[in-house]
């Protein structure tokens, strides 16, 4: 556990944020730190780029007056998932999906390529397999079958119909078996070029160089003493890519609030959880060591995947689809926003998906939870364009003014 100083805490503020003026809005201060987290890279646990985003976002709440410490903790980390994929002329990028079979990516493989939906897989290919469109940000169980019934391939190749076509990853957890062969992820413009090729009897060759090493991840906890039982407030911190709309937003929401709780004289409760992607790590971590009480607690508010990424759904493309998640969804105050946003109603229990599941396992009393999906969800297309400010400003205006009612 490290304890940031004072010093360190105002120079991580200052890191990356531009300081905003008196009369500037909740909404840009929204943008701008949406902005700011998508702008430190890929924020896969265990990179750069997530150390970097853990420290900032430290510095932030540090000088909002609260207690931050970074919880360290070691993960498997990907040091370069990137692939290249040529078949003919055509070369294109794929990424690798979590967990591969092996810790050193070979160099090169090639092998014919084999559409397994118009025949069965054969030793030495490198089978195709293309998957619907995500209405989830978790590895299907159907896959595991599909893949199993190609492990004797040397690869399996896949697409997901993402909206607007983009290269999507799948969480993974981490303590999962191996996958029993390597599965890479492509675009479906790519896929379209491998199938093409394989109707042709043609072969196909995939370069890589990345590994699997063990890094450090990041929990940061924030916290502000007062009187009366805790308010928690957690978001996920890391995912694959840049995730600016997916992450970015809870982020910017967690230093928003944060701030307008400050002045409730509660006790409040800050935290933001690394290894999200490869099985929620931070999260347990932090609820098995004592982050929160449950008898102490009042209510506990996760601001999970993508809250306002609904900016794109004019595109004339598919929309955005949003959940509110609570374990005691008869409240008037909640139906009523989550109806004002067109949120979909979903009970929280202990089969729950995502880290709200994980905080309802852990026997807490109230626990309120958004999440969502959006073209370019999981995918390099999230630079945070998919976030609409005002409807994020108005999750926070609500959350600021509700939360404090549970006493």
């Amino acid at each position: 556990m490290i304890k940031l100083s004072r010093r360190t805490v105002l120079g991580a503020a200052m890191a990356g944020a531009v300081p905003l003026p008196a009369s500037a809005t909740l909404g840009i201060q929204l943008r701008r730190d949406v902005a700011t987290f998508a702008a430190f890279g890929e924020h896969r646990s265990g990179g750069e780029p997530a150390r970097n985003a853990a420290r900032w976002l430290a510095g932030r709440l540090g000088a909002l007056g609260y207690q931050t410490q970074m919880d360290t903790f070691p993960v498997a980390t990907f040091t370069d998932p990137w692939v290249k994929i040529a078949a003919g002329e055509k070369t294109f990028a794929g990424f690798v999906q979590w967990l591969p079979p092996r810790n050193q990516w070979p160099d090169i493989l090639t092998g014919p390529l084999v559409d397994l939906t118009k025949g069965p897989s054969k030793p030495g290919c490198l089978a195709l397999i293309s998957q619907p469109a995500p209405f989830s940000a978790y590895w299907p169980e159907r896959l595991n079958g599909v893949v199993a019934a190609a492990s004797e391939a040397i690869a399996v190749i896949l697409a997901v119909d993402d909206p607007l076509g983009g290269l999507f990853a799948y969480n993974r957890d981490a303590t999962l078996p191996r996958l029993p062969v390597p599965v890479l992820i492509v675009e479906k413009a790519g896929m379209t070029v491998l199938k093409n090729a394989a109707e042709h009897d043609k072969s196909a060759a995939v370069r890589g160089a990345g590994s699997i090493q063990q890094a450090d991840a990041f929990n940061v906890r924030a916290t502000m003493t007062g009187t009366g039982r805790t308010i928690v407030l957690s978001t996920p911190l890391t995912g694959w890519f840049r995730c600016g709309a997916e992450r970015g937003a809870g982020v910017a929401a967690l230093i928003a609030l944060g701030q307008m709780l400050s002045s409730t004289g509660r006790p409040i409760e800050l935290i933001a959880s690394g290894a999200h992607e490869i099985g929620h790590l931070g999260m347990q971590r932090a609820i098995a060591n004592g982050a929160a009480d449950p008898q102490k607690v009042a209510v506990w508010c996760h601001l999970g995947a993508s809250l306002g990424a609904t900016a794109l759904d004019e595109s004339g493309g598919p929309k955005s689809v949003h959940f509110m998640m609570a374990n005691k969804l008869e409240q008037d105050a909640l139906r009523t926003f989550a109806d004002g946003l067109g949120l979909q109603r979903l009970p929280g229990t202990y089969s729950s998906p995502g880290e709200a599941g994980d905080v309802i396992r852990g026997h807490f009393e109230n626990v309120i939870a958004f999440t969502g999906v959006f073209p370019g969800f999981h995918t390099p297309a999230d630079d945070g364009r998919a976030i609409d400010s005002v409807r994020l400003e108005s999750y926070c205006r609500f959350l600021g003014t509700h939360l404090p009612t549970y006493l």
